[in-house]
């Protein structure tokens, strides 16, 4: 089943607990802090395949996560790094947040992009050995790894468009110029889905290379508003190269109809309408020569600019197929589009998507510290104002979420950081005083001077 868009949640994996231990030995029963570090958890990418052509797979599994990192171990042993998870979609899928914006655009072969980083793995007790802390009795907790949900949209790749009002012919029309086998019947809308075929030259007895063909569900008056299938259509020639407009030879209005598809083409993106590079009549096989001559001069009387790019073709009998070949032949497709590119730009491209690092650096960031409060209390029998202090900053919340809450000593670790990071100081020069309290990641501490 063919499906182009869908929802998904991917969380990373979480990073290993790094582990408080100490080496005890027959003759060496004091031999120090020897607690590993815990493993990165593993990260969520996702990758563009031409194995593959809808997004079917995400239709009923819609939350996706990594492996975890595996806690530390003694002897200074660092856990296992989690597993990376590599979603496969479609090349042409697009990635977007949930308010619609654009984050990757999976245009190329193997090109890959990181959805979700995977949480650090917290260090153990041996990483903080020193000559001030020569036995910590504490560790790292793992990090969580990231929790974000996305929207895929799959928009299809392709050198030729077929583009039309319902049924013109368009599926029998691919159908008679390549493999492909599509849904035919005599109603309108019988097409609900793209429809791609590879048009192979040399069954015309001509010497190129292969291209790409799609038929895409039928246009009317008003798509680019949604109506009839609206977006759910466009969206998937908005990548195509170029595009022919497929009319039926007995319409009873045929310029009518191509004023409309070319009307809504201009009003749902502006470069569309110049990407028509030919007007093909459809059917043929209906009309007699008389009728076919005057239909030629009404169309070229209104579009003048397809003089040499207007054919008559029949797909039931073939006719007038090779010399509408032997025209996209002649097309020049815009190379962006192409699912084989060059190896070099191919490499370069999936070196910029890749990512391995977990959330944060090690390198210590700046601070932000405001004052967001006060509060009246009781010390001593006396009423006293206590200010309350927030306090900003990526990695230093990142230690607070990695420490334990109900270890003395991690908290005297990240006491140690703030003096490092300057916030106490930064603090007093806001009017903090002892017994003031402050908050980092949603955790309460209190400033003691």
């Amino acid at each position: 089943m063919f499906v182009d868009s869908a929802q998904i949640k991917v969380t990373a994996g979480r990073g290993g607990d790094g582990l408080c231990s100490f080496l005890r030995l027959l003759y060496n029963p004091n031999g120090g802090p020897d607690g590993g570090d815990g493993g990165h958890g593993g990260n969520v990418f996702i990758e563009a395949t031409n194995n593959i052509n809808t997004l079917y797979d995400y239709r009923s599994q819609k939350h996706f996560k990594a492996q975890n990192g595996v806690s530390g171990g003694k002897n200074n042993r660092k856990g296992k790094t989690g597993d990376d998870l590599v979603l496969k979609v479609p090349i042409g899928t697009q990635v977007q947040d949930m308010d619609g914006n654009i984050i990757c655009d999976l245009k190329l072969n193997k090109a890959r992009f990181c959805l979700a980083k995977g949480g650090r793995g917290g260090y153990g007790n041996a990483h903080f050995k020193a000559a001030t802390r020569q036995a910590p009795k504490f560790a790292e907790l793992g990090e969580g790894g990231e929790n974000i949900e996305y929207k895929l949209e799959l928009m299809l790749l392709a050198d030729v468009g077929l583009v039309g009002k319902p049924s013109v012919g368009k599926s029998s029309l691919i159908a008679s110029l390549t493999s492909c086998k599509p849904k035919v019947a005599a109603y309108e809308f019988t097409t609900l889905v793209p429809n791609l075929g590879v048009l192979d030259p040399a069954r015309f007895g001509m010497s190129a290379e292969s291209f790409v063909i799609a038929d895409v569900p039928g246009i009317i008056e008003g798509a680019s508003e949604g109506k009839g299938l609206g977006h759910q259509f466009l969206k998937h020639i908005k990548r195509t190269s170029a595009l022919m407009l497929v009319v039926d030879a007995d319409s009873l209005d045929v310029v009518a109809d191509l004023k409309v598809i070319f009307a809504e083409l201009e009003t749902y993106q502006n470069d569309l309408s110049q990407r028509v590079s030919a007007i093909v009549v459809n059917k043929l096989d209906l009309l007699d020569e008389q009728s076919q001559e005057l239909l030629d001069l009404q169309i070229k009387e209104a579009y003048p600019l397809f003089k040499n790019k207007l054919f008559f073709v029949s797909a039931a009998t073939s006719q007038g197929l090779k010399e509408l070949v032997a025209f996209l032949l002649t097309l020049e497709f815009d190379s962006s589009v192409n699912v084989e590119v060059d190896p070099a730009e191919l490499e370069q491209t999936i070196q910029e998507f890749k990512v391995y690092q977990p959330h944060l650096s090690s390198k210590m960031n700046s601070v932000i510290v405001s004052q967001v409060g006060s509060r009246e209390d009781e010390e001593y029998g006396e009423q006293v104002t206590i200010k309350l202090f927030e306090v900003k900053g990526a990695r230093l919340e990142q230690i607070v979420q990695m420490s334990d809450p109900n270890n003395h000593e991690a908290d005297s670790r990240i006491n140690d950081v703030c003096k490092k990071m300057k916030v106490f100081a930064k603090m007093v020069a806001l009017g903090a005083k002892p017994g003031d309290e402050f908050v980092i990641a949603e955790r309460n501490f209190k400033y003691y001077g």
